[in-house]
């Protein structure tokens, strides 16, 4: 590239557009959208423009591995430097002076010694943060993401500082306590590793480079419910304290080191970092020069979750939440936002409360789960098939089902459910008589389902397609006295019947060896609507169907549905 940097210097005049300022903010957001190159530069670009007389807007993209925070205010105090006249003063040292005595110093038993910290404070630590998303982690992240502004109001940032002293530890280590708690409530683990970004400013010679110096440290926080926010906020300063002691390592190391099997769907380690902004800005500007920070915002998100927070002159706590839009809706992002501002006001208001109502659920929350909650019900359900004959009488006419061979009216279906029910009461079937049904799935088979409900009986089903033995074991099983099949079904049904009979008495509830179920055909003629046989009164605890599933043991199984469950989940 030569001796010369390259670097993108655009210079536009927009003030003659309808809206200079939204056409300014647009194309800094389109220059921060756009990717660089690493091989072939440039790392930085710049566009100015003029919105009015007097006005420009100065948007600078940089990639995060020239420039961070920290440089940005560096960067800065040098741009007003040199708006003032002012020369700058030789640097005592370049970035690839620190990055050669980096490399040389992070050897042996240095870095040995920084690596063996971090094996034993994140020994055991959870892969993954399991917080419930909206959505199926996909396989690899898209990196798209939004963000949600709030701001926690003075006096509670002030009671929080004020708690912070009194405990030698700072405002940081509040917040991080916060949110941890947080995401260990919504987690639902006591075992949280938060990712922290550090400054790795060490050495005041460094203080005035522009580059990438900024590391990030794992930090992890056991959280108990029942402990104080006092007990957590100490063991979190401990942790921070002992950490940015081992802060040289860079994270990519921890990465190799800890993490070899690495989950392209995750970030390793940690999968929510904290980053609290505190490096130097310039507060003045020389002469007439009025500088106004714009924020454009952020359509990416590097981690799920991401919280960013800076003390504003005012007192306040301006907080930013970044969020993956491939895990979380905006709704849940503002649940998570709404939790650590009120854990904060809980925190600041008793500093000594349990851990465990730090975050409670919020109104909005608490609405939801009684409502999810709330089974009381005004409708009832007492008979399914006196509720199917209601509605016939209202729309005698109207398609009832529809099958391959064509459609039954309300007025058929239930009188011909009316036929089966009394066919089946001639048979003497009683509450909680097993009844079979042998036939391909359509009209037929609801028709006798509404028919031995009616009678009082209950449905068990036979697919025609399963082997002869298997459903002759279920009505054996079963202690079925009746088989109901159509005419095309009928040989079939015959020979069930017949082997069932055989092995009837063998163990099961069958009373009499040797005696084969009886068969019915499903009856095409229907009872009209004033000769419907009353419906058979059942109780909650009767039976209305069984089913038989493949069984563990490889003999089928039968699962027994009564009427209570069968209502409730159709009221469902």
């Amino acid at each position: 590239m030569g001796d010369e940097p390259a670097i993108e210097f655009v210079v536009r005049d927009v003030s003659g557009a309808g809206d200079p300022d939204a056409v300014a903010l647009g194309a800094a957001r389109d220059l921060a959208g756009l990717p660089f190159d690493l091989v072939a530069g440039p790392l930085m670009r710049v566009v100015v423009m003029r919105v009015r007389e007097g006005e420009h807007v100065l948007a600078l993209s940089m990639h995060h591995i020239v420039s961070d925070g920290w440089s940005v205010g560096v960067l800065l105090r040098e741009i007003q430097a040199a708006y003032a006249g002012r020369e700058l003063p030789d640097l005592v040292v370049q970035y690839a002076d620190y990055a050669a005595w980096q490399r040389s110093w992070l050897t042996g038993d240095v870095l040995e010694e920084q690596l063996a910290y971090w094996r034993h404070e994140l020994a055991g630590a959870p892969s993954a943060l399991d917080l419930p998303t909206d959505r199926p982690r996909p396989a690899t992240p898209s990196h798209r993401g939004a963000q949600l502004t709030e701001a926690l109001d003075t006096p509670t940032v002030t009671r929080l500082t004020e708690a912070a002293q009194q405990r030698g530890t700072t405002l940081f280590s509040v917040l991080q306590s916060v949110l941890a708690a947080v995401l260990s409530r919504r987690s639902g683990q006591g075992d949280v590793v938060i990712g922290v970004p550090v400054a790795n400013r060490s050495r005041v010679e460094t203080e005035d480079l522009i580059g990438f110096f900024v590391n990030t440290l794992p930090l992890r926080t056991r959280v108990a419910a029942g402990d104080s926010f006092e007990e957590l906020l100490d063991q979190v300063s401990r942790t921070a304290l002992e950490g940015l002691s081992h802060q040289d390592v860079p994270f990519d190391r921890l990465v190799q080191e800890l993490a070899p099997d690495r989950d392209r769907s995750r970030n390793p380690i940690f999968q929510v970092m904290l980053a609290f902004q505190n490096a130097p800005t310039t507060q003045t500007a020389p002469g007439d020069l009025d500088l106004t920070y714009l924020p454009v915002g952020d359509t990416t998100a590097k981690f799920d979750l991401m919280l960013l927070a800076e003390e504003t002159s005012g007192g306040e706590l301006a907080l930013v939440l970044e969020y993956s839009t491939d895990l979380f809706t905006e709704q849940t992002a503002r649940a998570v936002l709404d939790d650590i501002q009120r854990a904060c006001r809980a925190a600041a208001a008793d500093p000594a409360c349990p851990v465990g109502e730090l975050a409670p659920v919020s109104q909005r929350e608490d609405d939801l789960l009684r409502t999810w909650n709330r089974t009381d019900r005004s409708d009832r359900l007492d008979s399914l098939v006196a509720r199917v004959r209601e509605h016939a009488s209202i729309r005698p006419g109207a398609v009832a089902l529809t099958d391959d061979h064509g459609s039954l009216t309300y007025r058929e279906l239930v009188g011909r459910a009316s036929r089966v029910s009394r066919e089946l009461l001639a048979a003497s079937v009683v509450a909680d008589d097993r009844v079979a049904f042998h036939g391909e799935r359509g009209a037929d088979a609801v028709v006798a389902f509404l028919g031995i409900l009616g009678a009082g009986g209950a449905y068990l089903p036979l697919d025609p397609n399963a082997p002869l033995a298997r459903k002759a074991d279920m009505v054996t099983a079963s202690g079925a006295r009746l088989l109901i099949t159509t005419a095309g079904q009928t040989e079939q049904t015959h020979a069930i019947a017949t082997e069932a009979g055989r092995t009837a008495g063998t163990g099961t509830v069958t009373s009499e060896a040797g005696t084969p179920p009886t068969v019915l055909v499903c009856p095409t003629a229907a009872d009209a609507p004033e000769e419907l046989v009353p419906d058979r009164i059942t109780h909650g605890d009767d039976l209305a169907y069984v089913l038989y599933t493949s069984g563990s043991t490889g003999r089928p199984k039968g699962a027994m549905v009564h009427h209570a469950g069968m209502n409730n989940h159709l009221l469902a």
